[in-house]
């Protein structure tokens, strides 16, 4: 089964090394092909398809080859053998004497098939190749989890870079007006009141970049984990994550091609092969036998001189054997029921998550357009900011305005500055919600593809 669009931007990564650069895009592929989960999903459906063949191997008729020395007393059975499954029992009783004993020996080939049980067979061999496509769209689900984990990640990585950006210029101006205060309370043009809060106002500005700097760290573990490499150091680059990307169509349903609907489809399909393997329970057997075998028997007068230890008569039986278990039922019948429970379990279970995902695109569209509408409006917030912070340091440089005006205007430029970035990030940020809610990433892709940058 092929799953499309689960894994994005395939073939563009080699083997990542420590201290690589990786956008976006190249990110998100490398978690969904090198993660500890990847191999995990690949040995599970290497076993699944085992299974399948496991099952398929059942057409095979029962053949076995055999020999046997014994020693048994001349009272035994001629020719007493211990038990050889689908050789015929010998019986006969030649003497009473409880004697020293004689060799025996077989040697033989034996076989049985049976001849109805390729119904049962049938449907565990579907049985088996349903538990095998439900696993490899289990696989398919975990895939598209990574790589949307894996983008999620990264543009947290990109917008705390960005808030350690606006936390550095804020360290910046605080410094150029600590100067400009400390150059008028030199000239005694302003009190020492002054310096002293636009010092707090520094500290404050270092003790900021100093959060943002740990935040930074911390998201760049994390973004470590999700590519499945927690050892290694990536260096993410922003790429076009800056620019404000085209609006993106939407739409009111999940497509059939999300793998978390086809996965659960496919759960109840085989809850479905594994109740009709159930009701096989209760068909006859048809067994179609036969061997070919040679014996000695040492207490035949009639045989070598070898005393039994070389099957000298040869033997052959065919043979056909029905059993039909009568009281099945009594055991088949509540596990059918039972089956049944589990079809509605996973039936509900499905239209659950339909209803879930359904719920979770119309939930992404309104953060979506709420996303664009901010990010529409930030802009004119930084320009105004960036004039009401110059306007507050000229003024107080010309005794017009105060300290305080001009710390309440740096601080509203730096935030001013961190919601222009993250705007952007959280475009960014909607679309990648949305198009995991879709279940189909190629919609971030494609955004990605078509930004200007």
């Amino acid at each position: 089964m092929k799953i499309a669009n689960v894994v994005v931007f395939v073939g563009l990564i080699g083997t990542a090394r420590a201290d690589d650069t990786l956008e976006i895009g190249p990110a998100m592929a490398l978690a969904a092909k090198r993660h500890p989960a990847v191999r995990e999903n690949q040995a599970s459906v290497a076993g699944a398809e085992a299974r399948v063949d496991v099952e398929r191997a059942r057409f095979w008729p029962d053949v076995e080859l055999f020999a046997q020395l014994d020693r048994s007393t001349s009272n035994t059975s001629g020719g007493a053998l211990f038990a050889v499954p689908g050789l015929p029992v010998v019986s006969s009783v030649p003497g009473r004497t409880f004697d020293l004993g004689a060799f025996g020996t077989a040697a033989g080939v034996t076989a049985s098939w049976d001849a109805l049980g390729y119904r049962r067979w049938d449907a565990q061999i579907d049985a088996a190749q349903a538990e095998a496509r439900a696993v490899r769209v289990d696989a398919a689900v975990t895939e598209l989890d990574l790589a949307y984990a894996a983008g999620d990640r990264f543009i947290v990585v990109i917008a705390r870079d960005e808030g350690m950006k606006a936390a550095h210029a804020g360290v910046d101006r605080a410094r150029v007006f600590v100067t400009i205060v400390k150059a008028a309370v030199d000239q005694n043009l302003r009190p020492g009141a002054d310096l002293s809060r636009a010092q707090a106002e520094l500290s404050l500005a270092e003790t900021a970049l100093v959060r943002a700097q740990a935040a930074s760290h911390v998201s760049l573990a994390q973004l470590a984990e999700a590519l499945g490499a927690p050892e290694q150091s990536p260096v993410p680059q922003a790429g076009k994550l800056l620019v404000l990307p085209p609006r993106p169509a939407l739409a009111s349903l999940p497509p059939a091609s999300d793998p978390r609907i086809m996965a659960a489809s496919a759960h109840v399909d085989a809850a479905k092969a594994r109740k009709a393997v159930i009701e096989t329970g209760t068909l006859p057997k048809l067994a179609l036998v036969g061997a070919v075998w040679g014996r000695a028997n040492g207490n035949d007068p009639g045989g070598l001189q070898l005393a039994g230890l070389v099957p000298d008569v040869p033997n052959w039986a065919l043979g056909v054997a029905v059993a039909w278990p009568v009281f099945a039922g009594k055991l088949v019948d509540p596990q059918v029921r039972a089956s049944a429970a589990d079809i509605a379990h996973d039936e509900a279970r499905a239209q659950e998550i339909s209803l879930h995902e359904q719920s979770q695109i119309a939930q992404a569209g309104a953060v979506l357009d709420g996303a664009y509408r901010v990010a529409a409006n930030t802009p004119v917030a930084l320009n105004a900011a960036r004039d009401a912070e110059h306007q507050a340091t000229a003024r107080y440089q010309a005794k017009l305005a105060t300290a305080d005006d001009v710390a309440q205007a740096q601080r509203l430029l730096e935030q001013a500055e961190i919601d222009d970035a993250v705007a952007r990030l959280e475009v960014w940020h909607a679309i990648l919600d949305y198009a995991y809610a879709l279940g189909d990433l190629s919609l971030f892709t494609t955004a990605y593809g078509a930004a200007g940058g």
